[in-house]
């Protein structure tokens, strides 16, 4: 069986709201989020800074680590150096987070333009280029680093960056198909191999005990060799970095200024996880206005969201029933049951 997984069709909803706990608020703009220790660095592409915020703090506050960056849109640690992609500069950066006053030292400069992700493995350091449909990487232990491209070909703006062993994971966009795929970095022309796909861009992934977890619309959570996967419903606007520390799954919030996090044992097994369509079908799909249920053994109560994790509609369907649609703009919604089963459709 292929470790292909279509995000949209096996994944399960649940509400995070209440098990939400905020941790700073009212930053400008987090984006790219990394630990090292108990410190969780910040990258904010509007301050144009890198904050830190010791997460033990009984009350957590966000220092300036560094400023005049420009567009800090990736971060990934090598012991004690931070590297920073800097998107609106064309270049990478980095810091000594151990100095008390740390300076910029370029890294690599002059790239074609600017570069979106990193990840780093022994001392390779992986670079993603959206808008060059390629990723790179640099030895960071010379003196003059020159960028290699290690994969270029079937690449579509290649965005976030994630290493598990040999595999180097990335999200790319092409076509509105949006997908995570993963290359062999020990191979001398590596290709990639799709891991899952999904139904908006992925904008960070990161890899934690076995687990892929990544932000688009929504978080998801994926199993790295057993496959299936979730989708944690988020109401307050797009989760954008996201970095994990002792089990818990921190998050950036551009949208609402904020760093959340969220306890990942609370987060459902992909053992839970049944793929739609070994259960019930939703026809006809598209629908203008009604739609039904296969296979139903008994009432469900049901909800039903749009793009944006609002509850557009909710009630329950009997056997034989339908739900009508008609009051319904427009577009693709989801439609989440009791027994934990969602699945898409689209209002024609």
């Amino acid at each position: 069986m292929k470790n292909f997984f279509l995000f949209v069709f096996f994944s399960f909803f649940i509400e995070l709201n209440a098990q939400i706990t905020d941790i700073v608020t009212g930053l400008p703009s987090p984006n790219p989020i990394v630990f090292k220790d108990n410190i969780l660095y910040v990258g904010d592409t509007v301050a144009n800074k890198i904050y830190k915020i010791d997460v033990t703090s009984s009350v957590p506050v966000a220092q300036d680590v560094i400023s005049g960056l420009n567009n800090p849109i990736s971060l990934v640690f090598n012991g004690n150096d931070l590297y920073i992609a800097e998107f609106g500069s064309n270049k990478i950066s980095k810091i000594d987070v151990t100095d008390s006053n740390p300076i910029i030292q370029d890294v690599i400069t002059g790239l074609s333009t600017g570069p979106t992700g990193l990840a780093i493995s022994g001392n390779s350091l992986y670079i993603s280029f959206r808008y060059q449909n390629k990723i790179s990487k640099i030895d960071i232990t010379a003196a003059n680093p020159i960028l290699n491209t290690v994969h270029y070909n079937s690449i579509h703006a290649p965005i976030a960056l994630a290493i598990n062993g040999n595999d180097l994971y990335f999200s790319t966009t092409s076509a509105n198909v949006n997908t995570v795929k993963k290359i062999d970095i020990t191979q001398d022309y590596p290709t990639a191999s799709i891991f899952m796909s999904g139904s908006g861009v992925t904008f960070h992934i990161i890899i934690h005990e076995g687990y892929l977890y990544m932000s688009e619309l929504f978080i998801g959570k994926f199993g790295l060799v057993n496959g299936g996967g979730i989708a944690l419903l988020m109401y307050e606007g797009l989760p954008n970095g996201l970095a994990v520390y002792d089990n818990y799954l921190y998050v950036a919030q551009i949208v609402n200024n904020r760093i959340y996090k969220y306890d990942v044992s609370l987060i459902l097994s992909t053992n839970d996880v049944i793929p739609i369509g070994e259960k019930s079908v939703l026809y006809p799909n598209p629908a203008s206005d009604y739609i039904k249920v296969s296979k139903l053994t008994r009432t469900e109560n049901f909800k039903i969201y749009d793009m944006l994790g609002i509850e557009v509609l909710n009630g329950s369907i009997a056997l034989n029933g339908q739900i009508e649609i008609k009051s319904l703009n427009k577009g693709m919604y989801f439609i989440h049951f009791d027994d934990r089963s969602t699945m898409k459709f689209i209002k024609k």
